[in-house]
């Protein structure tokens, strides 16, 4: 399953909720509010740190006699007994969410997630968010780009920021006694990005230069046919086309659009909740915040089609999809068990598809948005073998309407695995939360939600066959296409 953060979608609107739809709740926020504090008492909580610090020859190695088998950490991590994360929640009175759970890591992982994807563009600045994206961890109105980029390296933090289609997320992995450098520049890309404009100019250029995966080419292929010039079918990435819009005032005006604190959640995982709400509190309190605008979310509009691509690729790569209701549309357990029965194990059905020769690789596909979302399989074949590998696609979505009782407890067995499993990631689960939080001010544990899925029946199943195979499905084919099947053969395969 493809699971990059510029992949996610939206559901909601119209659709009949499955018997089994995850309850997903408001999380109850503790109220922060904002003060105005002694600068110097302040710093007396912020450890040692030089900045100026260059460094210089080392005169004798200290690990010389350290083995393998040996801690070299300064402050080794105290082991504590296994215990069920812990969910808290905070509210700053400027109306940004503070959230954080605690697997007992010894590594802390902290996000800054903003409302602000390339759902909310339009076409006088499309590729917007991912420029904003490129722009992350520049000059502030705290620190210059080369201060940042000294202070981060010094500290050891691995820092990015991903644009996707409804949110941008800054994410950084640190130890928790950073939390007073790092929540400030977190704050700070969102809050007062000076965007100079020779910086601006340096990443225009890399941008023209940059070059796309096949997934990810493949992924705005799918989108731009499944919701064709409108809000999760904008062009994501910032290319040639859409250099012009590379403009400061371009990606000020976007930000105060959609970058008010209402609009943002800080998730933290691994780190103490009252630590990063007072510090995240602290980097709101001597500035004036982005002012709240109301905006009307447009809902998305389901066209589907075909969209196809020749490159010399040698393969072809393939996604047949069919419409889902997303993270808000009730049927988000029937698609985890999908995706379970298609492409989950050894008996999964791309398993077999993959036992055609010329079928290179298949899995089952799955994106989802908060109010709308695709769901199908992905393939990589042989020109020779591609109509073939799109009729065994299509057999394996049709085969959901029918699932035995055993193949509905194999899929939902392998579904609360990887549920479970995957959020043991601490990064994985940042962007869990920070999603869901975007989604609907809402929130559902991995634990919840692998509850949830022990109540997907066989009927839950069917309907949500019925419904998604009954739609007009979207094709998108990458590279050597000669062989991908006509889009109405394609339609008469899911019949």
């Amino acid at each position: 399953m493809l699971s990059r953060a510029i992949r996610t979608t939206a559901w909601r609107g119209g659709q009949r909720r499955c018997a089994s739809a995850l309850t997903v709740k408001a999380p109850t926020y503790a109220p922060v509010k904002i003060q105005h504090e002694d600068i110097t008492e302040v710093m007396e909580e912020v450890p040692d740190f030089q900045f100026y610090h260059i460094g210089g020859e080392l005169k004798t190695n200290p690990y010389k006699n350290v083995t393998l088998d040996q801690t070299v950490m300064l402050r080794p991590p105290v082991e504590v007994a296994p215990s069920a994360p812990k969910y808290e929640f905070s509210k700053l009175e400027n109306g940004l969410r503070v959230a954080t759970a605690n697997l007992g890591g010894a590594d802390a992982h902290i996000g800054l997630f903003a409302s602000a994807g390339s759902r909310f563009s339009n076409a006088a600045n499309l590729g917007v968010a991912d420029m904003i994206a490129q722009m992350s961890y520049h000059s502030t109105a705290h620190l210059s780009h080369l201060r940042t980029i000294k202070t981060l390296e010094h500290l050891g933090v691995d820092a990015d920021c991903t644009a996707g289609r409804e949110y941008l997320a800054y994410k950084v992995g640190t130890l928790p006694e950073h939390l007073p450098f790092v929540v400030p520049i977190l704050v700070g890309n969102v809050l007062f990005p000076r965007f100079l404009r020779w910086e601006v100019k340096h990443e225009m250029e890399d941008a023209l230069e940059r070059t796309w995966s096949e997934p990810e080419i493949v992924e705005g292929m799918l989108h731009a046919a499944a919701f064709t010039n409108n809000t999760l079918g904008l062009k994501l990435q910032a290319n040639a086309a859409s250099c012009k819009h590379f403009l400061g005032e371009t990606m000020r005006d976007f930000m105060m659009q959609n970058c008010s604190p209402k609009n943002c959640v800080v998730v933290g995982v691994n780190v103490d909740h009252q630590e990063l709400a007072k510090w995240t509190m602290r980097s709101y309190a001597e500035y004036n915040a982005i002012p709240h605008t109301e905006r009307k979310v447009e809902a998305p509009k389901y066209y589907g089609g075909d969209s196809r691509t020749e490159a010399p690729t040698g393969s072809a790569t393939v996604v047949l999809a069919v419409p889902t209701a997303g993270w808000n549309g009730g049927d988000n357990l029937a698609v985890a068990v999908a995706a379970a029965h298609i492409g989950g194990g050894r008996l999964g059905k791309t398993t077999a598809l993959m036992q055609h020769a010329g079928v290179y690789s298949a899995d089952s596909y799955s994106v989802t948005h908060s109010d709308a979302g695709l769901f199908g399989v992905s393939l990589s074949c042989s020109p020779e073998a591609s109509a073939g590998a799109v009729k065994g696609a299509a057999d394996a979505l049709k085969s959901l309407s029918k699932m035995t009782a055993e193949e509905l407890a194999r899929a939902k067995a392998i579904a609360k695995t990887t549920i479970l499993t995957t959020m043991e990631d601490s990064n994985n689960l940042l962007e869990n939360m920070g999603a869901q939080l975007m989604y609907g001010d809402s929130f559902a544990s991995p634990a919840e939600i692998a509850a949830g899925i022990d109540s997907v029946t066989a009927a839950d199943m069917s309907s949500f066959a019925g419904k998604a195979i009954g739609s007009k499905p979207t094709l998108a084919s990458y590279g050597a296409i000669e062989g991908v099947p006509h889009f109405d053969d394609v339609c008469a395969m899911l019949k």
